[in-house]
C-alpha cells in the first residue's frame, strides 16, 4: 500500500495537468521514461511501475488536502465483499476454465482525503468529479466500482457495490484500447439530503458513516466487441445456471407424477433461448414448461409477465409454492381455470420482439374467453402493448393489473445515473441478476442504453412514447396499476444503514421524492385507464409480494380485484 500525503508529496504534472501516477513510488527528480510515453502515446505498453493516474476530470490543479492510500501493484488474494464480485467475473468470463485466470484487485482509499466541498445547495453535476485512467491491454476487461463498507470493516460481505462505468472509447464498442477512463463524483463527508421543494441537494450534519474506498478488479478477456463480450457473458451464466439447477430441475419423483420437468430458476436466464411458455399446476404449486398443445384455449387465463432481469420465479415466486399460495387460491375459487407465464428476454429485446416470439408460439390457436394479465415493472410494457397490438390476434385481453410499472426509468435519462441504477437493481435482485449486471459494467453506459429493451424503458424514446399511446384494442380492457413508494421504515436486510441514507438524497434527485429505489411514482401510475385510480403502496421495487416486507397485503389486492371483475362478468 502507498500512502501519498498531499501536503508534503508532489502531485505529477505533465502537459498543463496534474495527477497522482498510482503504482509505485515515483522517485523525486526520476525521468519516468514508461510513464511518460505512455503519456504521451496510445500503444499497449504499459508504465513499468504505474497502473493508472488520479485527477480531477476537467484536468484542473488536483490538490486535495490529507491523506491518499491506493495499491502499489494490486494482489491476487482479495476477501469480504472483493471476492464475491470475484466469483461473478468467474462465473461470467469463460476463460475463467482457464489454469491461469486470475482476477487482480487494486484499491484507492479516500477516507484520509479532504476535497473541503461544503455548498449548501447543490445539483449532482456540481459535486467535484475525479477521473480515474486505467491502463489495459485489448484482451483485458476491468470492473471499477465504489465499495461502500463500514468504515470499521472494510472487508464485510455487507458492503454495497456501486459500479462505475468506463467512457465509450470508439462508436463501435470494441476493445482496442490501451486505457480506460473513469468518471466519478467525490463523495461528501456529510449525508445528502433531497431538497424536494427546489429539486437540489444540501449537506446534513450527520457525517456519513460508511468508507469512500474504489476498488480495480482487471482480468484477462477475449478481445471482441462488446456486443460478442455480452453475448459471450449470457450464454456463460447460462451454463452455470443449468449447472447449479440440473439436479432441482430433473427432479425424479415430480417427473413420474407429471411426465414434466418442474421449473426451477430456469435453464436460460438470459438470451434468445430464455423463451417460453410456462403452465401453473396447481396440485403441485408449480411452474412448468409446455408446448402449446398442453394450453387449453376453453379455459379463463391468467397470464403472468415477469420484469427486468427476472422470470417467472423472480417475480411471482412470493405467490406459489408456499401455504398461503395466491394462484392456488384463484384456481380454487374459480376465478381462473388456467394461469400460465411468459418468460423472456428483458434488455437485449424490446416489448415488440417479446409480443413476436409470443405470437409465433402461439401460432394456430385462439383463446376463447378473453386474457387478463398481471405483470411487474418492465412487464407492464409487455402487457400494454398486448392489450394494444393488432396483430395479436390470439386473444384479447380485458383486465390488467401492473405493479411498478417500468414506463419510464429515470436512470435511463442520461449515461452519468445508469450505474447507479444497474448497481441498485444488483443489490436488490437475488441470484444470477448480480452476475449478470457484473458483465455488463464492463462496459459504457452508451453501449447499455443502446440495448433494445433499454431504450424502451428510457423517457420518452419513441419506443417507449409508441406503447404509452397506443389505443388498446378492446375498449372495454380495464388496466389497474399499483404504484411503490419506499420510505425508511423499509429498512432492513435488502438495503441496510448506511447504505440507505447516504443513497436516498441521489436517488430522489434522479427519480424524483418518491420512488421504489428503481421506479419513480409518477412513472409507475401511467396508464391507459382513467377509470381504475392507481393503488398506492409502501414497498420496494422487487418485494411488492413479500408479505413479510410489505406493509399492504398486496396478494389480497391481486385477488380482489380479479374476483370483484369476474362477479361483473357474471352479473352482466
Amino acid at each position: 500500500m502507498i500512502r501519498f500525503d498531499f501536503n508534503n508529496d508532489a502531485v505529477y504534472e505533465w502537459n498543463g495537468r496534474s495527477f497522482v501516477a498510482l503504482g509505485s513510488p515515483i522517485i523525486k527528480d526520476a525521468p519516468q521514461t514508461s510513464l511518460l510515453h505512455k503519456l504521451e502515446n496510445r500503444d499497449y505498453t504499459k508504465p513499468t511501475e504505474t497502473w493508472g493516474t488520479l485527477g480531477w476530470k476537467d484536468n484542473g490543479y488536483f490538490k486535495p488536502e490529507g491523506i491518499l492510500e491506493y495499491s502499489n501493484q494490486g494482489n491476487l488474494e482479495s476477501s469480504g465483499a472483493t471476492l464475491k464480485e470475484i466469483n461473478n467475473i468467474w462465473d461470467f468470463n469463460p476463460l475463467s476454465s482457464q489454469k491461469d485466470f486470475k482476477v487482480k484487485e487494486r484499491f484507492i482509499n479516500f477516507n484520509q482525503t479532504s476535497f473541503q466541498f461544503s455548498e449548501t445547495e447543490f445539483k449532482y453535476d456540481d459535486i467535484p468529479h475525479l477521473r480515474l485512467t486505467l491502463f489495459i491491454n485489448p484482451d483485458e476487461g476491468a470492473l471499477v466500482y465504489y465499495q461502500h463498507s463500514p468504515k470499521k470493516d472494510h472487508n464485510s460481505t455487507q458492503s454495497h457495490i456501486e459500479y462505475i462505468l468506463p467512457e465509450r472509447t470508439d462508436k463501435n464498442y470494441t476493445t482496442d484500447r490501451d486505457r480506460l477512463n473513469y468518471y466519478f463524483p467525490v463523495i461528501p463527508a456529510k449525508l445528502m439530503e433531497y431538497q424536494e421543494s427546489k429539486g437540489t441537494l444540501k449537506l446534513a450534519k450527520d457525517t456519513i458513516d460508511s468508507s469512500f474506498i474504489v476498488k480495480v478488479l482487471t482480468f484477462k478477456r477475449n478481445n471482441l466487441a462488446a456486443k460478442e463480450l455480452y453475448q459471450e457473458a449470457s450464454n456463460n451464466i447460462n451454463l452455470f445456471i443449468h449447472s447449479k439447477n440440473k439436479k432441482t430441475a430433473e427432479n425424479k419423483a415430480l417427473a413420474k407424477i407429471t411426465g414434466q420437468k418442474i421449473l426451477s430458476k430456469g435453464f436460460h436466464f438470459l438470451g434468445s433461448r430464455k423463451y417460453s411458455l410456462l403452465r401453473y399446476d396447481e396440485l403441485l404449486d408449480q411452474f412448468f414448461h409446455i408446448g402449446t398443445e398442453q394450453l387449453d384455449t376453453s379455459k379463463k387465463t391468467l397470464l403472468l409477465i415477469h420484469g427486468t432481469f427476472s422470470s417467472t420465479e423472480g417475480s411471482y415466486g412470493k405467490l406459489y409454492n408456499n401455504e398461503s399460495s395466491l394462484l392456488k387460491k384463484l384456481i380454487k375459487h374459480g376465478i381462473f381455470e388456467q394461469i400460465i407465464s411468459f418468460d423472456h428476454p428483458t434488455i437485449s429485446h424490446d416489448a415488440f420482439d417479446n409480443a413476436q416470439m409470443l405470437y409465433e408460439r402461439l401460432e394456430g390457436i385462439v383463446f376463447e374467453k378473453p386474457v387478463d394479465i398481471l405483470s411487474y415493472s418492465r412487464g407492464a410494457l409487455v402487457a400494454k402493448w398486448l392489450a394494444s397490438d393488432p396483430e395479436n390476434t390470439f386473444f384479447t385481453t380485458e383486465n390488467i393489473i401492473t405493479f411498478s410499472g417500468a414506463n419510464g426509468v429515470g436512470y435511463y435519462k442520461t449515461g452519468k445515473y445508469v450505474a447507479k441504477g444497474i448497481s441498485l437493481l444488483r443489490r436488490i435482485i437475488p441470484g444470477p441478476t448480480a452476475k449478470f449486471i457484473a458483465a455488463l459494467a464492463q462496459f459504457s453506459s452508451e453501449f447499455f442504453l443502446e440495448l433494445p429493451g433499454n431504450q424502451q424503458m428510457t423517457p420518452n424514446n419513441k419506443k417507449l412514447v409508441r406503447i404509452l399511446t397506443a389505443n388498446l384494442t378492446n375498449p372495454h380492457t380495464r388496466v389497474q396499476t399499483i404504484a411503490a413508494d419506499w420510505n425508511k421504515t423499509l429498512i432492513g436486510n435488502s438495503i441496510k444503514r448506511p447504505f440507505a441514507r447516504a443513497l436516498d438524497g441521489i436517488i430522489k434527485l434522479i427519480l424524483g421524492p418518491k420512488h421504489d429505489w428503481v421506479v419513480g411514482f409518477q412513472e409507475q401510475k401511467i396508464g391507459p385507464d382513467h377509470i381504475d385510480n392507481p393503488i398506492e403502496i409502501t414497498s420496494m421495487h422487487v418485494k411488492n409480494f413479500d408479505l413479510d416486507y410489505v406493509k399492504t397485503n398486496t396478494h389480497d389486492i391481486i385477488y380482489n380485484y380479479f374476483k370483484l371483475k369476474k362477479q361483473t362478468e357474471l352479473t352482466v
